[in-house]
């Protein structure tokens, strides 16, 4: 365990992305109280996005106002998302004691995650101490990044965490000595599951179920 690096994905893994969307659309709702099924757009606007690429705040937003007529300021719905309240509290609520009790042991941690960098790394500003910046690592298209990542902890013993299958499969295709470890919630986790060409070593349904398997490591 001494010379191992544990790589955390962030959302549906550290971050409840589910969690976190659904107060979001609620406190965006307050500006548009007249809007009954204001729910219902956002959820659209959300999707309509998510088609054509991964999740900003600004296309959001003007995705959303393609269907609402609004004097609000464009800058003042944008920085919802950004409170940083709301952010710590979308954490998982196992995600603070593990990680707590993982920074006590001879590990490194590290976090391998996709998406826009200060966004997510906006998500994790309540557990970030636990992180150096050398190991963390935030790409659009993190799967393209899988072998940089492996040659740079070269000789350690890699333990990657994620909901999504395919970065833990390249994983594994690119080191058979990397243990992987599925988390198995979110939509991610719904869209792809294991098959007979791949199965990790290790599934959890939560972080919880993480300290036993590194104690054993």
């Amino acid at each position: 365990m001494e010379n191992s690096v544990i790589l955390f994905d962030i959302d549906y893994t550290l971050f409840d992305v589910a969690k976190y969307r659904q107060v979001v659309f609620s406190r965006l709702h307050d500006f548009f109280p007249e809007i009954e099924n204001f729910n219902e757009i956002a959820a659209q606007s959300y999707a309509q996005i998510r088609q054509s690429g991964w999740f900003e705040i600004t296309r959001f937003t003007k995705q959303l106002l393609t269907h609402i007529h609004t004097r609000v300021d464009i800058h003042t719905l944008e920085d919802v998302w950004r409170d940083e309240a709301l952010l710590a509290q979308s954490l998982y609520p196992e995600s603070l004691p593990v990680l707590t009790t993982l920074s006590k042991l001879p590990v490194t941690l590290g976090i391998f995650s996709s998406g826009f960098w200060d966004f997510q790394k906006s998500k994790i500003t309540k557990v970030a101490h636990f992180f150096e910046e050398e190991h963390i690592h935030i790409h659009i298209l993190k799967d393209e990044k899988l072998p940089e990542m492996i040659k740079k902890y070269q000789g350690r013993h890699i333990i990657v965490i994620d909901d999504y299958i395919p970065v833990i499969q390249g994983a594994k295709k690119l080191d058979k000595a990397i243990t992987t470890i599925w988390i198995k919630r979110g939509i991610l986790s719904e869209k792809v599951s294991p098959s007979a060409d791949f199965i990790p070593d290790y599934t959890i349904q939560t972080l919880d179920e993480l300290l036993p398997i590194i104690e054993q490591i």
